[in-house]
């Protein structure tokens, strides 16, 4: 939290929170398919992070019901490639960091602009990271505490997200094995969240002012000095806000990254196929096997489903999302991630599979019919011979 004077009196100040957001989350895989329970995912994931010597201030707060978790995988996905993993399924967990600004240097890997180094720009060394579970997965927010310097007010959260992410995939070693650090990224949410305390035009809760200038958005919300008694208690609630948005924005992402490695998959084949084909006269090469046409054709039909069914998921979620009554603030922003979503070209390769389809069975009914003709042929003349004798 930043306090800056804004009169002569020392007493009256603003204060001031500023955070950044992010999909990073702490998971559970062990290598083999089986059962776990919440309880276990959660002690697991509690012993490695206090295995940490930069971090304190622990706190997890379990799910509501303890459930059991189904692992049906022995082989690790990853939540970069858009694939799903085990997550401990807590409402929140919350704890500090301490990353010293010679460590934030290396970690940032570069001087930014005018010479500035990270620690100017995060303007602390101490930060507060809260993740937080929703329907559509795991959200983290970074504030970087008690930022000081003449940088203060113009502090970059979004830069706090980088330092502490680079710092928790370098640092943060489970000896187990079990519990890993995943993410979504390297950032694709650009925005920095800024939260101060006073009176409001309206009745809401919170009054928004966003800017979106050509580098990352600023989100500057002001919390209704009616409804909460301090920033400290509005922050919280604002978390749970903008939380359910932002699970929907990195669900978005997910599915996105998803569907490019599989249309990435699935485009090397029918290169390949093409490939094939174009060198068929040439000197035989050695070249990677290839599946049947048939199975690119239901490869590609696989694809076009999964593809209807994700656009559907998508629809229904933002519906169930935007039609609530509840207060919503980025939704220019998720609809601009569904529509970065490509459209993939399935129609062409589709007709472009059915032409080789179709040559294919022009060589088999020529093939075909050149073999009946020979045979014929043949008969003929077995029949002649016979008869003259």
């Amino acid at each position: 939290m930043v306090k800056t004077p804004v009169s002569d009196s020392e007493s009256d100040v603003i204060q001031r929170f500023s955070f950044g957001v992010g999909c990073f989350r702490f998971s559970y895989w062990d290598g083999e398919a089986k059962q776990v329970t919440s309880e276990e995912v959660l002690n697991a994931v509690r012993k490695a992070l206090e295995a940490l010597p930069a971090l304190n201030n622990l706190e997890i707060e379990p799910p509501l019901a303890p459930r059991t978790i189904e692992v049906a995988t022995t082989a690790r996905p990853v939540l970069q490639d858009g694939e799903s993993i085990i997550s401990p399924q807590a409402m929140r967990i919350d704890f500090d960091l301490y990353i010293p600004s010679r460590v934030q240097h290396s970690l940032i890997g570069e001087t930014l602009p005018g010479g500035d180094s990270a620690v100017s720009i995060t303007g602390t060394e101490r930060f507060r990271v809260c993740i937080r579970d929703t329907f559509h997965g795991e959200v983290a927010f970074v504030q970087p505490l008690d930022p000081s310097g003449d940088d203060a007010l113009d502090d970059s959260p979004s830069t706090a997200v980088q330092v502490v992410r680079e710092f928790l995939k370098k640092n943060f070693k489970d000896p187990t094995g079990k519990v890993l650090f995943e993410v979504i990224g390297p950032s694709p949410f650009h925005a920095d969240f800024y939260l101060t305390h006073g009176a409001t035009k309206d009745s809401h809760r919170f009054s928004l002012k966003a800017t979106r200038p050509l580098g990352y958005a600023a989100f500057n919300f002001t919390a209704s000095n009616e409804h909460f008694d301090s920033p400290e208690d509005a922050l919280e609630e604002l978390f749970f806000d903008l939380s359910h948005e932002l699970g929907l924005f990195y669900e978005v992402t997910c599915l996105r990254i998803q569907a490019l490695h599989e249309w990435e998959a699935l485009s090397t084949l029918i290169e390949g196929l093409l490939a094939d084909t174009s060198t068929r006269s040439e000197k035989k090469t050695k070249r990677p096997k290839l599946p049947p046409l048939e199975g690119l054709m239901n490869a590609l039909a696989r694809f076009e489903i999964d593809q209807v069914y994700r656009d559907s998921q998508i629809a229904g979620h933002k519906r169930s999302l935007y039609d609530s009554d509840t207060d919503k603030y980025i939704r220019e922003l998720v609809e601009e991630a569904i529509k970065e979503i490509p459209q993939y070209p399935t129609e062409q390769i589709g007709r472009v599979l059915a032409f080789h389809w179709a040559r294919r069975q022009k060589r088999f009914e020529y093939l075909v019919a050149t073999l009946c003709a020979l045979l014929g042929g043949a008969v003929g003349s077995l029949i002649t011979l016979a008869a003259s004798k």
